[in-house]
């Protein structure tokens, strides 16, 4: 016995083929911001499940370092 296959999401779904390909991605997103909310990211990746996450950046928030409050912190 097959179980019917799950029609494609919407937000996969597209016409066409490569970079001319017409289609629509949709990802909610929540942001945090302010003092000591790095150090909220482990309990907040784990409160969705996450196990694992990739976090992005670039030169100038690197350069910038941690806040004075994670600071010292491992």
């Amino acid at each position: 016995m097959t179980s019917p296959q799950q029609p494609a999401h919407p937000a996969t779904t597209r016409r066409g083929q490569g970079v001319t390909a017409d289609g629509e991605f949709y990802m909610p997103t929540r942001v945090f911001f302010g003092r000591g909310v790095a150090g909220q990211a482990g309990a907040r990746a784990a409160g969705l499940g996450m196990h694992r996450v990739l976090l992005v950046t670039d030169p100038g928030v690197q350069a910038a370092g941690p806040g004075p409050e994670e600071k010292g912190k491992p």
